[in-house]
């Protein structure tokens, strides 16, 4: 029997993460907001920080000053294995609130995992 804890981020893990978010989910960080935080219109949204538990998104709005907005997890990130796919359930569980074609956002997901000379 395991009674190890998981291992939680390291500063790299965490960085690799938050850079890998901004840079290629940029869409899924503005529909957490839309649908976690409740903030609409926001024209930009950047992972500024990712805590086990919750993370911190600063939002960009046309005519107001930026705003950072605390999302917090169901269930919390263990390691950063687990992070990709909590991410995932994230963006799948938000389509389904807001009533999106949810094969469209599976097949986007699907497609950042192919390696890139697949893409071409």
């Amino acid at each position: 029997m395991n009674t190890q804890s998981p291992q939680a981020l390291t500063p790299q893990q965490r960085s690799v993460i938050l850079e890998t978010m901004n840079q290629e989910r940029a869409d899924d960080l503005l529909l957490y907001a839309e649908v976690y935080a409740k903030q609409h219109g926001a024209k930009a949204a950047r992972l500024v920080d990712l805590h086990a538990d919750s993370m911190d998104l600063e939002l960009e709005f046309l005519y107001s000053t930026p705003k950072r907005v605390n999302i917090r997890f169901s269930h919390p990130i263990e390691d950063a294995t687990t992070a990709e796919l909590h991410f995932d359930l994230l963006a799948k569980k938000a389509h389904e609130l807001r009533g999106d074609d949810t094969g469209s956002s599976m097949r986007r997901t699907l497609f950042r995992m192919l390696p890139e000379w697949m893409k071409h």
